[in-house]
């Protein structure tokens, strides 16, 4: 039979399991959080991925059109 205090360990685990940093400032919020506590940004895909750089995905996409225009001429 486990104790009070067993109980109250298992569900601290729940919690930390159930949590993840902040994109903006890495404080750790509840993985439902739509909008960070600390420093008030909004948590969610679409904000992610608006934050996204569109350097790295245009570099990515020529070095990507490079290799196959390498591998279709056999260099």
């Amino acid at each position: 039979m486990a104790s009070e205090a067993d109980s109250w360990r298992d569900d601290d685990d729940e919690d930390e399991a159930e949590q993840l940093p902040c994109p903006a400032c890495g404080q750790w919020v509840y993985e439902e959080t739509e909008k960070c506590p600390h420093c008030g940004d909004w948590i969610n895909p679409r904000s992610r991925a608006a934050k996204s750089k569109p350097w790295v995905w245009m570099t990515a996409l020529v070095l990507v059109v490079i290799l196959i225009l390498l591998a279709v001429h056999g260099f």
